[in-house]
Protein backbone atom coordinates (compact mmCIF):
# COMPACT_ATOMS: atom_id res chain seq x y z
CA UNK A 1 0.00 0.00 0.00
CA UNK A 2 1.39 3.48 -0.91
CA UNK A 3 -0.63 6.87 0.29
CA UNK A 4 -1.48 9.46 -2.55
CA UNK A 5 -1.98 12.89 -2.13
CA UNK A 6 -5.30 13.38 -0.54
CA UNK A 7 -5.01 10.44 2.18
CA UNK A 8 -5.88 7.86 -0.69
CA UNK A 9 -4.43 4.86 -0.90
CA UNK A 10 -2.94 3.09 -3.80
CA UNK A 11 -3.50 -0.66 -3.50
CA UNK A 12 -1.14 -3.24 -5.88
CA UNK A 13 -1.89 -6.98 -5.39
CA UNK A 14 -0.26 -9.40 -7.58
CA UNK A 15 0.61 -13.02 -7.97
CA UNK A 16 -1.54 -14.25 -4.57
CA UNK A 17 -3.30 -17.58 -4.47
CA UNK A 18 -6.93 -17.82 -2.17
CA UNK A 19 -8.89 -20.94 -2.27
CA UNK A 20 -11.32 -22.83 0.08
CA UNK A 21 -12.12 -19.66 2.22
CA UNK A 22 -15.62 -18.12 2.86
CA UNK A 23 -14.66 -15.01 0.99
CA UNK A 24 -11.32 -14.29 -1.00
CA UNK A 25 -10.72 -10.97 -0.94
CA UNK A 26 -12.92 -7.80 0.07
CA UNK A 27 -12.20 -4.04 -0.66
CA UNK A 28 -14.03 -1.13 1.30
CA UNK A 29 -13.96 2.43 1.40
CA UNK A 30 -12.03 4.38 -0.70
CA UNK A 31 -8.50 4.13 -2.64
CA UNK A 32 -7.25 6.24 -5.45
CA UNK A 33 -5.94 3.26 -7.87
CA UNK A 34 -6.44 -0.34 -7.15
CA UNK A 35 -4.10 -2.99 -9.41
CA UNK A 36 -4.46 -6.62 -9.12
CA UNK A 37 -2.58 -8.08 -10.98
CA UNK A 38 -2.22 -12.46 -11.93
CA UNK A 39 -4.40 -13.60 -8.88
CA UNK A 40 -5.50 -16.84 -8.37
CA UNK A 41 -9.17 -17.05 -6.58
CA UNK A 42 -11.36 -20.07 -6.05
CA UNK A 43 -13.31 -22.19 -5.00
CA UNK A 44 -14.57 -19.67 -2.47
CA UNK A 45 -17.69 -20.15 -0.15
CA UNK A 46 -18.86 -17.11 -1.40
CA UNK A 47 -17.09 -14.27 -2.82
CA UNK A 48 -13.45 -14.11 -4.87
CA UNK A 49 -13.36 -10.32 -5.19
CA UNK A 50 -16.02 -8.09 -3.66
CA UNK A 51 -16.01 -4.78 -4.31
CA UNK A 52 -18.46 -3.31 -1.05
CA UNK A 53 -19.16 0.07 -0.88
CA UNK A 54 -16.05 1.56 -2.23
CA UNK A 55 -14.84 4.88 -4.03
CA UNK A 56 -11.91 4.02 -6.55
CA UNK A 57 -11.10 5.85 -9.07
CA UNK A 58 -9.23 3.32 -11.11
CA UNK A 59 -9.39 -0.45 -11.19
CA UNK A 60 -7.01 -2.57 -13.28
CA UNK A 61 -7.40 -6.40 -12.76
CA UNK A 62 -4.67 -7.68 -14.92
CA UNK A 63 -4.64 -11.54 -15.75
CA UNK A 64 -5.35 -14.81 -13.04
CA UNK A 65 -8.23 -17.23 -12.51
CA UNK A 66 -11.01 -15.96 -10.55
CA UNK A 67 -13.15 -18.79 -10.78
CA UNK A 68 -15.54 -21.20 -8.81
CA UNK A 69 -17.08 -19.11 -6.12
CA UNK A 70 -20.44 -18.48 -5.43
CA UNK A 71 -19.88 -14.71 -7.13
CA UNK A 72 -16.83 -14.71 -8.51
CA UNK A 73 -16.76 -10.49 -8.78
CA UNK A 74 -19.14 -8.43 -6.95
CA UNK A 75 -19.28 -4.91 -7.00
CA UNK A 76 -21.83 -3.43 -4.57
CA UNK A 77 -23.26 0.11 -4.34
CA UNK A 78 -20.07 2.70 -4.01
CA UNK A 79 -18.34 4.63 -7.24
CA UNK A 80 -15.93 3.36 -9.72
CA UNK A 81 -14.73 5.35 -12.60
CA UNK A 82 -12.87 3.16 -14.44
CA UNK A 83 -12.78 -0.80 -14.31
CA UNK A 84 -10.87 -3.26 -16.53
CA UNK A 85 -10.45 -6.60 -16.87
CA UNK A 86 -7.58 -7.39 -19.26
CA UNK A 87 -6.43 -11.26 -19.62
CA UNK A 88 -9.25 -12.33 -16.74
CA UNK A 89 -10.37 -15.98 -16.72
CA UNK A 90 -13.72 -15.80 -14.36
CA UNK A 91 -15.09 -19.48 -15.29
CA UNK A 92 -18.30 -21.10 -12.27
CA UNK A 93 -20.23 -24.15 -12.29
CA UNK A 94 -22.70 -25.57 -9.96
CA UNK A 95 -20.14 -28.32 -8.89
CA UNK A 96 -17.80 -25.85 -7.26
CA UNK A 97 -17.14 -24.17 -3.97
CA UNK A 98 -19.54 -26.26 -1.71
CA UNK A 99 -22.72 -24.61 -2.87
CA UNK A 100 -25.32 -26.13 -5.35
CA UNK A 101 -26.22 -22.75 -7.85
CA UNK A 102 -23.69 -20.26 -8.31
CA UNK A 103 -24.82 -16.69 -9.03
CA UNK A 104 -23.42 -14.42 -11.79
CA UNK A 105 -19.93 -14.23 -12.47
CA UNK A 106 -19.46 -10.35 -12.51
CA UNK A 107 -22.08 -8.75 -10.89
CA UNK A 108 -22.77 -4.78 -10.49
CA UNK A 109 -25.40 -4.27 -8.08
CA UNK A 110 -26.83 -1.14 -6.21
CA UNK A 111 -28.69 -2.19 -3.01
CA UNK A 112 -29.13 1.11 -1.02
CA UNK A 113 -30.79 4.38 -1.56
CA UNK A 114 -27.51 6.49 -2.85
CA UNK A 115 -26.91 5.97 -6.61
CA UNK A 116 -23.97 3.55 -7.85
CA UNK A 117 -21.94 4.97 -10.86
CA UNK A 118 -19.71 2.76 -12.53
CA UNK A 119 -18.48 5.22 -15.17
CA UNK A 120 -16.07 2.74 -18.04
CA UNK A 121 -16.38 -1.41 -17.63
CA UNK A 122 -13.80 -2.26 -19.84
CA UNK A 123 -13.66 -6.29 -20.65
CA UNK A 124 -10.62 -7.44 -23.07
CA UNK A 125 -9.24 -10.76 -24.02
CA UNK A 126 -11.38 -12.20 -21.19
CA UNK A 127 -13.00 -15.65 -20.83
CA UNK A 128 -16.57 -15.30 -19.17
CA UNK A 129 -18.08 -19.48 -18.66
CA UNK A 130 -20.36 -21.23 -16.95
CA UNK A 131 -19.38 -24.87 -17.38
CA UNK A 132 -22.53 -26.20 -15.36
CA UNK A 133 -26.22 -26.39 -15.30
CA UNK A 134 -26.85 -22.64 -14.24
CA UNK A 135 -28.96 -20.26 -16.27
CA UNK A 136 -27.64 -16.65 -14.56
CA UNK A 137 -26.04 -14.05 -16.83
CA UNK A 138 -22.53 -14.04 -16.64
CA UNK A 139 -22.40 -10.41 -16.22
CA UNK A 140 -25.28 -8.77 -14.36
CA UNK A 141 -26.01 -5.34 -13.63
CA UNK A 142 -29.19 -4.56 -10.87
CA UNK A 143 -29.26 -0.63 -10.47
CA UNK A 144 -32.58 0.98 -9.55
CA UNK A 145 -30.94 5.15 -9.83
CA UNK A 146 -27.19 4.39 -10.83
CA UNK A 147 -25.77 4.46 -13.78
CA UNK A 148 -23.15 2.49 -16.29
CA UNK A 149 -22.13 5.15 -18.64
CA UNK A 150 -19.87 2.92 -20.90
CA UNK A 151 -19.18 -1.11 -21.08
CA UNK A 152 -16.69 -2.36 -23.84
CA UNK A 153 -16.60 -6.07 -24.57
CA UNK A 154 -13.03 -6.88 -27.05
CA UNK A 155 -11.55 -9.81 -27.81
CA UNK A 156 -14.03 -11.77 -24.80
CA UNK A 157 -15.53 -15.03 -24.77
CA UNK A 158 -19.47 -15.07 -22.91
CA UNK A 159 -19.56 -18.72 -22.99
CA UNK A 160 -22.21 -21.39 -22.19
CA UNK A 161 -24.77 -19.03 -20.19
CA UNK A 162 -28.02 -19.34 -20.41
CA UNK A 163 -30.43 -17.36 -22.71
CA UNK A 164 -28.60 -13.45 -21.78
CA UNK A 165 -25.25 -13.70 -21.08
CA UNK A 166 -25.26 -9.93 -19.82
CA UNK A 167 -28.32 -8.69 -18.29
Amino acid sequence: LSRCAGGRWTVIIKELLIFRCKNGLTFKGMSRDVILGNLNIYDNAETGLLFDNVNIHQLNIHGGHISYNKNDVKFVNGNVANVIFDGVSAENSDTGGGYTVSESIISFEETTVASAIFEVIIFSGCNIQEHGTNTKPLVKFELNKGKVYDVILGDTLLGNSGPSSVQ
